[in-house]
């Protein structure tokens, strides 16, 4: 009994040590590797983001509604919704997979989602706008 009582607090040990070494997801990596592709997927402050948009080396896509980027959206970003699920997952098929692209949405859930499909997808560099169009234009950056 005393030796089933040792082996049962190993194996809880073993589960915590295991549960608290855990490697780190994808996308909390900063540089994640999926089936031995390079991929960077990461979140961005909007001062980031900015710097980013600023090396003119992304392409900007607004992942909201076509109602909420008629309302204003970010310089040069092209529209895609991602809630119209399939003409979202064709335009993505139809990208770049190794091309460097900025994506954000209102506050930053959709993006979270969205950096998922483009990791599963084979996209190799994709950033996101934490907080969204709203921490944007609450920071006082520009909009269209």
């Amino acid at each position: 009994m005393k030796k089933l009582a040792v082996l049962g607090v190993f194996i809880a040990v073993a589960f915590v040590a295991g549960v608290f070494t855990a490697p780190k997801s994808d996308l909390e990596n900063s540089n994640p590797k999926v089936l031995g592709v390079e991929q960077t997927l990461n979140s961005l402050s909007v001062e980031q983001f900015n710097s980013e948009l600023n090396t003119g080396k992304y392409t900007l896509l607004d992942i909201r509604t076509a109602d909420e980027y008629a309302a204003g959206h970010l310089k040069n970003a092209t529209q895609i919704d991602y809630y119209q699920t399939k003409n979202f997952s064709d335009y993505l098929n139809s990208l770049d997979k190794n091309k460097k692209y900025l994506i954000y949405c209102r506050t930053g859930n959709r993006t979270g989602t969205a950096l998922n499909i483009m990791r599963q997808k084979g996209f190799t560099h994709v950033s996101e706008l934490a907080g969204g169009y709203a921490a944007w234009t609450a920071s006082g950056f520009p909009i269209e």
